[in-house]
């Protein structure tokens, strides 16, 4: 499989993230909920909703968490869903408290359920997450629980985003206007959110990723990103990436590879990334999990 070169740069622009403290209303709907849910620990669950994390580094020693969900319309008329509203509340540790209510649009996705992403900025460290939904008509309800530990990239140690795993890349419109931050989306391209990481055989898989901390000398970073798929079965290392270029400080360093899955027999396999810090002498590995069908 190393016959396979081609490279997708991944450059995304962080400095747009908005580092707000949003409280809802308790008076509104979304607020009436989630008091609700505090007091008597009920969940409401009007749409039957999925949901998992990805990490990215914000601002300020912030984390910004984006939530790719997955929903399943059941009875519910899809149209209902092109825009779901999400609402909830981050409790952090002490008094820390993040609220957040945005609507998100329906992202490309060819299967019976919907998938969308949308995030917001919040402080690393253990959490209790309140994640809301709601169809376009502030209809249908759901409010559930359940812990994030927000991943902390601000140690000063070589480290990655969450690994993006996508079937489709491509080049972004340049007249198209900016919206809010998604982990798929960059200055040059846009990635299609795939629930479940699972894949067809006739589909390449992208893999996108920011690398964080590495090590400069006179302002210039030396990276090498090896690749690797691996089964219980086979293991295949893919051509590595090289990367020197020249960093402001805290600046991200982007990394990402595309390669076609018609090698690979049906089953269950691990994508693994190996970034080597030739400065600073370090490395670390990241893995995520993926199957074809």
């Amino acid at each position: 499989m190393e016959v396979f070169p081609k490279i997708i740069v991944f450059n995304p622009d962080l400095k747009e993230l908005p580092m707000y403290k949003y409280v809802l209303d308790e008076s509104s709907p979304e607020g009436k909920l989630i008091q609700d849910f505090i007091t008597t620990g009920n969940e409401v669950k009007g749409l039957s909703l999925e949901w998992a994390p990805i990490y990215t580094r914000a601002m300020g020693g912030s984390t910004y968490v984006s939530l790719l969900v997955q929903i399943d319309p059941g009875t519910i008329d899809r149209k209902k869903l092109k825009e779901t509203t999400f609402f909830g509340r981050l409790k952090g540790e002490g008094e820390e408290v993040q609220d957040f209510l945005t609507t998100v649009r329906v992202e490309k996705e060819k299967t019976d359920k919907v998938v969308m992403v949308f995030g917001f900025p919040a402080k690393p460290g253990k959490s209790v997450l309140y994640l809301g939904a709601e169809d376009k008509d502030r209809e249908n309800p759901t409010l559930i629980k359940a812990d994030l530990d927000v991943k902390d990239f601000w140690k000063g140690e070589l480290d990655t985003s969450s690994l993006i795993l996508s079937s489709e890349v491509v080049t972004k419109p340049k007249d198209e206007a900016p919206g809010a931050f998604s982990p798929y989306v960059t200055s040059e391209y846009r990635a299609t959110p795939r629930w479940g990481s699972v894949f067809r055989a006739n589909e390449d898989l992208s893999v996108l990723f920011h690398v964080y901390n590495a090590g400069t000398d006179n302002g210039e970073v030396d990276l090498t990103i090896d690749y690797f798929i691996i089964s219980p079965e086979v293991g295949y290392k893919l051509n590595p990436q090289t990367i020197r270029a020249k960093v402001a400080e805290n600046q991200t360093v982007a990394g990402g590879t595309q390669v076609p899955l018609s090698p690979l027999k049906p089953g269950k396999y691990t994508f693994k990334i190996k970034v080597t810090d030739k400065v600073a002498n370090k490395s670390i590995d990241r893995t995520a999990e993926f199957a074809v069908e």
